[in-house]
């Protein structure tokens, strides 16, 4: 006989797993590889988020980036964990004219912000489970949009990239000289940052290959991660008074001996020479010293205004955001001051005297609100009087002229 017919819960059981197997190999062949040759988008400001037609995650970095392409273009988006302290460092470093791609940031919650993250949460749903990183990579209550540049990490870099963009060893081109001009320019903004994670220069550290991107058009230095780390005066005194001492030091001997090669801009031409295995020589290192005196002198003409005009337009954009506290004001003033002097300060004498002044006038400040307290008082005590004497004055009147007003009122 035949066999029976299976069961309606046998071919529900069947089915489901058939449909299970599909949608496993149906999301397990999903492949997307971002085309690296793509464009900048053209309107960086109004960018069309619903046309995106991919996004992958970069494959190095701390926190990691994504690249999302577009038909004909591509844009970067990054959700930083210091947002407020990396936005800062990129407008500052824009108002240097260093070189670097354009920054935008957008709160996730409004209506540009949703459209990025769920457009490119869409996209990232395509992989398996396993492999997507959007959402928990984005899921930020701000996001950096950054224009996508076509560049090259140092330690993606070769001698012949290197012959080619700079000229042949002790044999700078012009443009060569520039792009080493350049870089002793990032050097010195990032000692105004406090930023230790690219070049080793003024503090003991290897460097960060990854932060030093080169053009791959003309070979160019393009600034990424410009964080600022601020070093508290009041709460890490000694730190800072120590950073400025060793910045000073280097500060006042590249004005003296400019023709010398100094030990601390030796260290970046070995963390090239190490990545790339073209070395500077004295030349180049002193290409590299021109560009830290040509910052310094720029410094002259930024001001804390700048600084505080710049961290209160981040605030209006987000007073939640992360990062602002990275942002330090009187960090940022005292090292303004160092590079204005070229180096001709005492540290101890600088940073003592500033948390004096400032302690005087936090002081200065708190009696005057002790002043109006008081003030407020005593107004209040003094209009309680008068209150007072005007009620016991009208009562007395009334007890000796009660009868006259009866009588007026009677024949009114």
């Amino acid at each position: 006989p035949p066999p029976p017919p299976p069961s309606e819960e046998h071919q529900d059981h069947h089915a489901h797993a058939e449909k299970k197997k599909k949608w496993v190999i149906e999301e397990s062949t999903y492949k997307y590889e971002f085309d690296f040759s793509l464009p900048a988008i053209e309107d960086f400001d109004e960018i069309p988020w619903d046309e995106a037609i991919g996004v992958q995650k970069s494959g190095t970095g701390s926190q990691g980036v994504f690249f999302v392409a577009f038909k004909g273009g591509a844009v970067v988006v990054k959700g930083s964990m210091q947002i407020g302290a990396e936005y800062f460092g990129s407008v500052l470093a824009s108002r240097f004219e260093i070189n670097g791609p354009r920054v935008r940031i957008l709160r996730k919650a409004d209506d540009e912000g949703q459209r990025l993250f769920n457009k490119l949460v869409e996209l990232d749903n395509l992989r398996d489970i396993g492999g997507r990183t959007v959402e928990s990579g984005l899921n930020r209550k701000f996001l950096l949009v950054i224009e996508y540049l076509h560049g090259k990490m140092l330690n993606d870099i070769d001698r012949d990239f290197m012959v080619k963009h700079f000229g042949p060893q002790l044999c700078f081109t012009p443009h060569g000289r520039r792009i080493l001009h350049d870089i002793g320019s990032l050097a010195a903004f990032d000692v105004l940052l406090n930023n230790i994670d690219r070049m080793p220069f003024v503090s003991d550290n290897d460097g960060n290959p990854g932060n030093l991107m080169f053009s791959t058009i003309d070979g160019r230095i393009i600034s990424l991660d410009n964080l600022v780390i601020s070093i508290d005066p009041f709460k890490n005194t000694e730190a800072l008074k120590n950073y400025i001492k060793n910045v000073s030091s280097i500060i006042r001997t590249l004005v003296l001996k400019p023709q010398v090669a100094l030990p601390a801009v030796k260290k970046i031409e070995s963390f090239i020479l190490s990545h790339t295995g073209y070395k500077l020589y004295s030349d180049g290192c002193i290409e590299i010293q021109r560009g830290i005196l040509s910052f310094i002198d720029e410094c002259a003409q930024i001001h804390l205004d700048d600084i505080k005009e710049i961290k209160k337009t981040i605030i209006e954009i987000g007073s939640d955001m992360v990062g602002l506290s990275d942002i330090g004001e009187e960090y940022l003033e005292l090292m303004l001051e160092v590079f204005k002097k070229k180096g001709e300060v005492d540290g101890d004498q600088l940073v003592d005297e500033y948390i004096r002044r400032e302690k005087e006038a936090k002081e200065a400040e708190e009696l005057k609100i002790v002043e109006k307290k008081q003030q407020f008082l005593d107004d209040a005590r003094l209009s309680f009087a008068i209150n007072t004497l005007n009620t016991i004055g009208l009562q007395s009147f009334r007890a000796r002229h009660g009868r006259r007003l009866n009588h007026l009122k009677k024949f009114a």
